[in-house]
């Protein structure tokens, strides 16, 4: 009887390592999918495996030289195929954009060659008549177990305290200036003393429609990218040049009414513009339409941002059922495992439930009318609602242009209070701030 070969595809395996060959950012998001070379069937593809994260641990970026060289090295090459089986894997079919499904097929199917090992070896120790069934057969359990919980990391009491107590010292060391923060800022002071800076996690941003979610997040990005951190910003409804215009508009303090009419307030107005645009036009701001979650997570593994924001949470699809409050709570799960990979803030801008902020006499919303607010809010590390009274006040001469901001959660209990915690701040600078380019400005854009 011929025999069936355990579940392997050299196609995928070769693939994998052809993105990484080609596109050496696809190494990182790999590298937390796959468990290490056991998971390729074919030896030599993980002798190649092997040596691509030498090269990367060595902080140079993969190519065909540098993966032959280390092949080479370990004396590994010629039984390989030599300068040939690379070269081949460079001339292999796939695109790198997919190197994480990729991986997970790999992972997936090596999975399920060491459970059919397992298995086998579980049949072997059950026919034991030697009283040893028990032990041997918590070992082979353990074993599979470990190859679930691999990527995790644990950690003594001892290690914890450790790595506290060094934080604690180097601050008292380094003790922050009145208003600063240790996490990167927002440029909002009120904002920085609400959240202590944007330090890595999931950040639930809720809001009714046109308040001005997509302001705040743009403001966010600003001051990240104004320093020169790489912002990938996710918008499958709003193009591209429309979001700049919105945030070139806010930072330089311009109606886009006079943009589109031509008709501007002062040459001074115009020329603060054009001032602004450059500016923006050399910060490492990215911005992509893309909806589908596999794309999207690509990009950001290969792209290595400071800071993602994926607007319109609702239009992307791909691993998301059908239902839309699944959907959400589906993709919240999603962007919390991308931040704690990539130790990175993942703000994810979310619709809250119009009919229960109308139901009440402030119009605020809270945590509650989040869609699909229990998901979210057991994953997210903070959650953040936003109202503006503009939202609801239809006379233009009271309207402040100024947005509260409650802070119903934060993973740090010291950032945490009873209830809600509120400020109120002018969109991209303090209520005071307004009115710095002389007379009365236009209202930022929302």
């Amino acid at each position: 009887m011929q025999q069936i070969p355990p579940p392997h595809s050299v196609e995928l395996e070769e693939s994998v390592l052809f993105s990484c060959l080609v596109d050496p950012t696809a190494v990182q998001g790999v590298r937390g999918i796959l468990a290490g070379p056991r998971d390729f069937y074919v030896q030599r593809n993980a002798w190649a495996w092997e040596a691509i994260v030498a090269v990367a641990d060595a902080g140079s970026a993969v190519d065909y030289v540098l993966v032959r060289n280390e092949l080479e090295r370990r004396g590994q090459l010629a039984e390989a195929g030599g300068a040939a089986y690379l070269s081949g894997l460079l001339a292999g079919q796939g695109n790198p954009l997919n190197s994480l499904d990729y991986a997970r097929q790999v992972a997936d199917l090596a999975e399920r060659r060491r459970t059919i090992e397992a298995a086998s070896a579980l049949a072997k120790v059950a026919y034991n008549s030697d009283g040893s069934f028990a032990a041997d057969k918590a070992r082979i359990i353990s074993g599979l177990s470990d190859d679930v919980v691999q990527r995790s990391r644990t950690v003594t009491a001892f290690e914890a305290a450790s790595s506290l107590y060094d934080t604690v010292a180097y601050n008292r060391a380094n003790p922050l200036e009145f208003g600063a923060v240790r996490f990167p800022s927002t440029d909002i002071a009120d904002l920085d003393r609400l959240l202590g800076g944007v330090c890595p996690g999931l950040y639930a941003v809720g809001a009714v429609t046109h308040t001005g979610k997509t302001a705040f997040c743009l403001g966010v990005a600003a001051a990240f990218a104004a320093r020169g951190q790489r912002v990938l910003f996710f918008s499958p409804e709003m193009p591209a040049d429309v979001l700049l215009e919105r945030l070139i508009c806010a930072r330089a303090r311009v109606d886009s009414e006079w943009i589109d009419s031509g008709r501007w307030r002062s040459e001074d107005d115009y020329r603060r513009f054009l001032d602004v645009q450059g500016a923006v036009a050399d910060w490492p701001l990215l911005i992509s339409n893309a909806r589908d979650m596999r794309e999207i997570e690509a990009t950001i593994y290969r792209q290595a941002p400071a800071l993602v924001i994926a607007d319109g949470i609702e239009h992307i699809v791909g691993a998301l059922r059908e239902k839309t409050h699944e959907a959400r709570g589906e993709a919240g799960k999603w962007a919390l495992g991308v931040s704690t990979d990539l130790n990175i803030p993942f703000f994810m801008p979310m619709q809250v439930s119009l009919k229960a902020a109308q139901k009440r006499t402030d119009n605020v919303p809270e945590e509650a009318d989040l869609y699909a607010s229990a998901e979210v809010s057991m994953v997210a590390d903070v959650v953040l609602i936003l109202h503006r009274e503009d939202r609801w006040n239809v006379n233009p001469a009271t309207k402040t242009h100024a947005m509260d901001v409650f802070l119903w959660k934060h993973r740090t209990k010291k950032r945490r209070v009873p209830g809600r915690t509120k400020i109120r701040f002018g969109i991209y600078g303090e209520i005071g701030d307004l009115d710095q380019s002389g007379g009365t400005p236009p209202p930022p854009e929302f």
